[in-house]
């Protein structure tokens, strides 16, 4: 049987008591929506070994701003950005497992959370945490895909948030880093429903951009190694990538990846956090 990182056994835990008095997640869209975007990523959830020093890492490479709900075991570190609630983070404990990384957990949406689940099931995923429901929240399922790439369902109470501009410091993109492309797209198409366009050029069978309705909702990178675990990659949106990266070193994170001409036009680098986990830094404007 599969095991799980420690980290995401304590995501199965927090999920398994929102429900309690304890911790009470907050609704996808303060603003309810209506609207429901299969696919779409509504929400992203940092699990870390050291919440403290991902608070101060997150707040002064993004200037992003946290408030703590909940208590004991099942605290919750809600992430704001110039106001808004954007995500969150929760600590988890290594236990024997001393080079447990953290990791971004990308929430995708669906409007029948049991009929999705039911999808995941017959493409040969797996679900870890089943379907629950959750007050303000909605219904949300913790699972993974049939190459162990993690993700959770949500069905939200409050519909999805609109699309906008993506402020400095916000979410701007998320891509699935998977082994096997051909059977990635396969499961995806089975559970959310996606098309799938692929870029031109030499390696376009090695990259699609996910899509609902002719609207692109992510990419899908296929892994030119198996020594990474398929992963949901989030990226957030920079005013200059290498300044933001000598202050991410100046921070001690991990580069991955520096900026490269040669790679999307240099405007990318792929960073680690305080716990391990791996996150993009991208520059972009809007037109």
């Amino acid at each position: 049987m599969r095991s799980l990182p420690a980290a995401l056994m304590t995501f199965s835990l927090i999920l398994a008591g929102c429900s309690t008095p304890a911790i009470k997640l907050p609704p996808i869209s303060p603003a309810p929506t209506g609207v429901t975007r299969a696919g779409q990523v509504i929400w992203h959830d940092l699990a870390t070994r050291d919440l403290d020093g991902s608070r101060d890492f997150y707040g002064q490479l993004f200037g992003w701003e946290f408030e703590q709900i909940g208590f004991g075991p099942r605290k919750y570190t809600v992430i704001k950005h110039d106001g808004a609630v954007i995500g969150g983070m929760f600590r988890f404990e290594a236990g024997e497992n001393a080079n447990s990384t953290g990791e971004w957990l990308v929430n995708l949406s669906t409007p029948n959370l049991d009929v999705a689940v039911e999808a995941v099931e017959r493409a040969g995923g797996r679900i870890i945490e089943p379907a629950r429901d959750y007050p303000d929240r909605g219904r949300a399922a913790f699972v993974s895909d049939d190459q162990d790439a993690l993700f959770v369902l949500t069905q939200s109470a409050t519909g999805d948030p609109p699309g906008s501009v993506v402020p400095l410091g916000g979410w701007l993109w998320n891509e699935l880093w998977t082994h096997d492309h051909d059977r990635a797209r396969a499961f995806y198409t089975a559970v959310f429903g996606y098309g799938f366009e692929s870029p031109p050029g030499p390696r376009a069978r090695a990259y699609s951009i996910l899509t609902q309705a002719g609207e692109p909702k992510a990419g899908m990178l296929e892994l030119p190694t198996v020594e990474v675990r398929p992963h949901w990659l989030p990226f957030v949106r920079v005013l200059d990538v290498a300044a933001t990266v000598t202050l991410a070193q100046a921070l001690q994170a991990n580069v991955l990846l520096a900026p490269d001409p040669n790679i999307r036009d240099g405007k990318i680098a792929l960073l680690q956090g305080p716990t391990g986990e791996p996150f993009v830094v991208q520059s972009y404007d809007f037109e």
